[in-house]
This record gives C-alpha cells, structure tokens and sequence, in this order.
C-alpha cells in the first residue's frame, strides 16, 4: 500500500560531497514526512552479515529508465551481484585519471573522485549478453538482501549512487553503504522521536482517546528516503516520488541494455 505525504524535513547527511561529475560520497538524505504508512519499513544492515560480501545476489528497485530509454510507470527490480571491489576500483580510478588528464591537457585543473571501500561497493550482473544495472531515475533508491536472515526479513545494504553509464558490463553500478550511516540514522530517529513506541506518539494517542468526537491527529513519522543528488552524468531537481522499500512491494525483473 502506497500513499502520498507531505515532506516536512530533509537532512542530508553532514559528510555528503560530490567530486567531479558522477561522483558521491555519503550520498544520503533523511526525509520526515507527515503521516504514518502501515507498511513495515525495511530492516537496515548493520555491516555484521556480509551483505556485501564479493558474489552476494541483492536486488535493486526504482522507477528509473529502462531498455526503452524512458522511465518506468511501475516499480521494477533486478538482479545484481556484488562485484569484487578492487577491480570495479581500478576501472573506475584509471577513468578518472584519464578524465584529469584530458583536463590538464586543455589547462584545467580538473580533480575527480576515487572509489572508497569504506562506504562504497559495486554490483551488477550480466547473462547471455543482457546486463542487469540500475539507472538514471533509480538513484536514492535501494538495494536490498532479500530474506537476509532467519526469519526472512529483507535488508537494505545500499543506495543507488552513480556509474559510468547504464548497463555497461565495463563498469558496474556504485552503491553508498548503509551501514556506515545506520548509527546516524537511528540518532535522527530517536531525535525525532518518531518511531512506532514513541512517548510523544504515546502522549498523543492518549489526548485523542479522551476526547469523544476529536478528530484523529497526524503524527510525523519518519520514513527512511536516502535520496541521491546526482544523477549519472547529470544533476537534476529534487522532484522525484519517494522510494522507500517495503517488503513484498516488487514486481518484475527488467534488464537495463545500453
């Protein structure tokens, strides 16, 4: 069950830089919204499972561009593993240095990013030709371990960040790691104090109970949106409908060829 709700804050988080064109580290945003959903959020990795260990299958979701070089009306999803990082690495790092010194050339001082393992990994997948990659439209959305642990909960390992391109085998997508930002999104949380147990939601559910004809109050409850602000190659508005990942919210598998 989807619904709308009125964005009433955003926290980007603190360390959130961009480095040349496509590159981002601490791509997060918050999002507190008004209302409450009756979803079950997504359970988010805390790094102590290995979700995104090299060869680990995780599944990526979002109303981005598809084969057909248009958005999608629906949610869509696929299948990507996780790529050893030190090669995605190397791709990457030796395309900026080509870009830097293509700068240099023209007399610019050009400085482009480097991949850090530290709060990034890389994932995709290609069979019988076809490459599996999300893409422009998808970035902010997740990428998830589905039925992570004993009792088949999903986990959110990942945000879709940048790549060169989309569905390039050469150079796979980079994803920004939960983990590293799950401590400071639980203390955004309890500052907002809007969990399901919270005392002020506690406190307001007892002052409409008194009150034989009061009307429901709305209570701000927040909903994990960790939102990218640039696209692949290009930065574009923040305009784009929330993507927050419910559980058993999927439908079909769609190959992103370029």
């Amino acid at each position: 069950m989807w619904g709308r709700f009125r964005v009433v804050e955003e926290v980007r988080h603190p360390q959130y830089k961009t480095k040349g064109n496509i590159y981002a580290e601490y791509d997060f945003k918050l999002l507190r919204i008004l209302g409450y959903a009756p979803n079950k959020p997504i359970d988010l990795d805390d790094g102590k499972s290995g979700n995104t260990g090299t060869g680990t299958s995780l599944t990526i979701m979002g109303w981005g561009t598809t084969e057909g070089g248009s958005a999608s009306s629906e949610l869509r999803e696929a299948e990507v593993d996780v790529i050893d990082f030190s090669e995605c690495k190397n791709k990457y790092d030796s395309l900026s240095e080509a870009n830097e010194k293509l700068c240099s050339d023209w007399g610019m001082g050009c400085s482009f990013g480097r991949l850090n393992e530290s709060i990034m990994f890389c994932a995709g997948r290609t069979e019988g030709g076809t490459t599996y990659d999300s893409c422009t439209g998808d970035s902010g959305g997740p990428i998830v371990k589905l039925s992570a642990d004993n009792n088949m909960n999903d986990v959110q390992v990942g945000v879709v960040s940048f790549g060169e391109g989309c569905g390039n085998p050469d150079y796979p997508g980079v994803y920004s790691k939960v983990s590293v930002v799950k401590d400071w999104i639980d203390l955004k949380i309890d500052e907002w104090d809007c969990r399901k147990d919270a005392k002020r939601r506690q406190l307001k559910k007892q002052k409409v109970s008194k009150g034989k004809k009061t009307k429901k109050i709305k209570v701000v409850f927040l909903h994990l949106f960790l939102h990218l602000f640039v696209k692949k190659h290009v930065v574009y508005p923040l305009h784009l409908p929330l993507l927050f990942p419910i559980q058993h919210m999927r439908n079909q598998i769609i190959a992103r060829l370029y």
